[in-house]
């Protein structure tokens, strides 16, 4: 077991987890403290890795700090529990803060990382959630790329265009209602951008 940490509240919730383990709230409690009093990061997922497993009210608020330790983490270590051991509706509503992590300067792009395996489990189960972004983010990567070039701030948008890409060749492949789905992504996407651009601007860009 984890050793005494001569803090109080650390302490009586370890004891309370230890006694009520399908205490959602508990869980999230323990995460809370270890992370924010201990600083203790690898208790942290765990707490909140078993607050998702056992579910709840309290999933959600575990979601938003379990996607913060992933997005935030260079270190993979200690983070397969919460991407891969947790059920993928808790990310859900968190799907858009994952894809971000993708476009963040510290990001590290690899299909093996624990923040895009968890995005793509969520991708996968859950398309409806994340195509439309996963389509939006694709077009501005190579919409932005000779900019990028030009000034000299290219890694960050390299490293999320090549994550979103692989994504986006993934859902493909994964059924023809997700491709149908992407198709709708893209058709709203060129329709939006269509209202969005004024008359002279798009004079201007014909010629």
């Amino acid at each position: 077991g984890a050793l005494s940490s001569n803090n109080g509240p650390v302490d009586l919730l370890r004891a309370c987890v230890r006694a009520t383990p399908a205490d959602a709230k508990s869980w999230l409690e323990l995460g809370r403290w270890t992370e924010s009093s201990l600083n203790d990061v690898d208790e942290a997922r765990h707490a909140y890795a078993r607050c998702l497993q056992v579910g709840g009210l309290s999933a959600k608020l575990a979601s938003i700090a379990g996607a913060r330790l992933i997005q935030a983490s260079e270190d993979a270590k200690g983070l397969d529990e919460l991407a891969d051991d947790t059920p993928t509706n808790a990310w859900v509503s968190v799907a858009p803060q994952l894809l971000g992590a993708a476009f963040t300067p510290s990001s590290t792009y690899s299909p093996t990382r624990p923040w895009f395996r968890l995005l793509r489990r969520v991708a996968l189960e859950r398309p409806e959630v994340v195509a439309h972004a996963v389509v939006v983010a694709c077009r501005e990567a190579k919409r932005d790329k000779a900019a990028l070039l030009e000034d000299g701030t290219t890694k960050p948008w390299f490293r999320g265009g090549a994550a979103t890409r692989t994504l986006r060749a993934e859902l493909a492949l994964s059924g023809a209602t997700t491709r149908a789905l992407l198709a709708g992504s893209e058709l709203l996407a060129d329709e939006l951008h269509t209202v969005a651009t004024l008359p002279e601007d798009r004079w201007c860009l014909a010629l």
